[in-house]
């Protein structure tokens, strides 16, 4: 039978003020009286830990800055970036130029690289060769970045500047039917949307790895308009339905 080991769990994260405290107070009155003394903030904490922090407290009362430094920082942890200080130029080239709306792939980025490389006067970083390794790949892991399916040609619009569009919008209404006195059965609001002849799903069931599925209707693109209309006073008005064509035998 296969037991199945727990995973790990989480982490616990001290900041570098407490860190400190508790490594001071384990250099004045031990390991286990600090333990016993900070367990009730942080329960998990175990005397190897407050050791650490301990080490760590000394090795600043051996640097004479003990009454500057009121800090134990960590140490930043995993390989140091290929790029070194040049790896957060071009994550932000490329989140740039992603909100502009732009295509942003392995050429992208190591081209990107590229450039900057043989601006700077680095001679170690001119060696390197991105297009052989995976550091494209690993640059987009960590900013979070998937291969996604374009939705639209337009860019997102922020959120403040919608939300003012809208306030004025409803601010330019609002005037307006308090100046010229408009009923709320004449302030009508509007939308439209396309409806095929005979709507086809694009979708169905077939043989698993079929190569070829076909149905019927779904190249047909022949559609009329169809238009709906709500007062202010909750009245919905008949649908109107726009036709293509000139001539009086298009007209419904």
């Amino acid at each position: 039978m296969e037991v199945k080991k727990p995973g790990r769990g989480k982490y616990k994260v001290f900041s570098d003020d407490e860190r400190y405290t508790i490594g001071k107070y384990a250099s004045i009155h031990g390991p286990m009286a600090a333990v016993k003394k900070f367990q009730s903030i942080h329960p998990k904490l175990n005397e190897s830990t407050v050791r650490a922090f301990r080490a760590k407290y000394h090795g600043i009362l051996k640097k004479s800055c003990a009454n500057t430094q009121k800090k134990i920082t960590s140490l930043k942890r995993g390989r140091p970036l290929l790029l070194g200080s040049l790896d957060e130029k071009v994550k932000q080239f490329l989140l740039t130029l992603r909100k502009k709306g732009g295509v942003v792939n392995t050429v992208i980025a190591n081209a990107t690289a590229k450039a900057l490389i043989d601006k700077s006067a680095d001679k170690h970083l001119k060696v390197l060769d991105l297009e052989s390794s995976f550091w494209a790949k690993s640059l987009f892991q960590r900013m979070g970045f998937v291969k996604r399916v374009a939705t639209t040609s337009r860019p997102e619009i922020p959120t403040g500047a919608r939300k003012e569009a809208e306030l004025i919008f409803h601010h330019e209404i609002v005037s307006k039917i308090e100046n010229y006195h408009i009923p709320s059965s004449l302030v009508i609001n509007i939308d439209q949307t396309p409806s095929k002849y005979a709507p086809v799903s694009s979708q169905t069931l077939a043989q698993k790895n079929s190569k070829h599925v076909c149905i019927k209707g779904s190249s047909f693109k022949q559609a009329i308009t169809a238009t709906f209309g709500i007062t202010l006073s909750n009245s919905f008005l008949p649908m109107q339905l726009i036709y293509g064509g000139k001539t009086a035998a298009s007209i419904p």
